[in-house]
Order: C-alpha cells, then structure tokens, then sequence
C-alpha cells in the first residue's frame, strides 16, 4: 500500500472504530424493529441462492476500484489495521448475518472519509461484488434492490446449505 494510503488509512482507522460502535448501536436497534419481519430459519434464503447479477457485479467493480482500494487494497484483503472484505475475515464478520445489516453497515461506514455519500445502488452494487470475490453464486436475474427497505431477507453464511 503506499505511503500516503497507509498513513490515510492508519488516521481513518481511530474514527472507523467511532463509527463502529455507532454502527453496531444503529444495527442493533435496527434488528430490533424488523425483528417481526426476519426469518432466519433453516429454511430462509442464503447468499448460496444467488443474489445479484454478473452485470450488477460489473457495476460494482468500478465502485470498488474508486472507493475502497485505497484502504482495502486491489484484492480487498485489506491490512494495517484495515479488514478484509473477502476470505475468512470477512466470513467471521458477516457470518449468520443479514444482507440488510451488510447495507447498512456500508452506507454508515463506508467509505470512511464520507460515510453514506454514495447512492444506494452503488452500495448495492457494492455488495454484489464482494458477494463475487468471496465465491458466493451470481443469479440469472435477481439484484440486490437498491431500496433498503426492499431488501431480500437473505443470510450471509459460510457453507452452502
């Protein structure tokens, strides 16, 4: 990572863990008001049932490449204090998670310099390719909705059921 990114992401990082904890309050109280609407029983949706398009992927790829390497680097297993956003970091972050709560996590967070400053379907976007780089299976048709109240009930998990 270059300098000037290290020393940028190494100042960002004290005010990453702010917003994290900020973060995990919102996330939280948002649990507890959709609590009545999420099912995360065996019999729920997971990222394994293809959630996003290929062409949605692409699109976020280009958001990918001006928002977040310069912290997470190219491959995004990120470093220097800054996490991976693929492999089995980001699989014990997100594990058992929802696809709602990774949204929102993202629009409150990232990126760290303007938290929220991109539009919903380039978080969106986001996810699908990080949902690409960490081998989860592209739909034929169904993309992750821009609208976040319109977001699939779906868990993030680890091994395909």
């Amino acid at each position: 990572m270059p300098e000037r990114a290290s020393s940028f992401c190494s100042k960002e990082s004290n005010q990453m863990s702010k917003r994290i904890v900020g973060g995990a309050i919102v996330l939280g109280l948002a649990a507890l008001a959709a609590g009545a609407g999420i099912s995360f029983g065996a019999e729920g949706r997971t990222v394994w049932d293809g959630i996003y398009t290929e062409a949605q992927a692409a699109r976020g790829q280009s958001v990918l490449t001006d928002q977040c390497v310069l912290c997470h680097g190219e491959t995004m297993h990120g470093g220097g204090g800054v996490p991976s956003a693929v492999g089995p970091e980001f699989m014990f972050n997100w594990k058992d998670k929802s696809v709602a709560e990774l949204f929102a996590y993202l629009k409150m967070m990232m990126p760290p310099t303007a938290p929220g400053s991109l539009s919903d379907q380039k978080y969106a976007d986001v996810m699908a390719v990080l949902f690409k780089m960490n081998k989860f299976p592209a739909s034929e048709g169904n993309e992750i909705p821009a609208n976040p109240d319109a977001l699939p009930d779906v868990r993030i998990v680890s091994d395909k059921p």
